[in-house]
């Protein structure tokens, strides 16, 4: 079996799209929690029990 050359360009453009495809869905949240230790996944996890979307960025 051989399988399809592929080029790093293409490897490149495949992540970045999947990257992308991912981060458009949190684009439109009801909050942005800076810090994801403790306090902000708890904090997260509060918001989506009350239905809130959430995009928690590490820094």
């Amino acid at each position: 079996m051989s399988l399809p050359k592929v080029g790093e360009k293409d490897v490149t453009r495949a992540i970045v799209e999947g990257f992308a495809k991912q981060f458009s869905e949190y684009v439109e949240s009801d909050c942005i929690i800076v810090g994801a230790g403790p306090a902000g996944l708890m904090a997260g996890k509060e918001l989506a029990e009350k239905g809130k979307k959430n995009l928690e960025i590490k820094f």
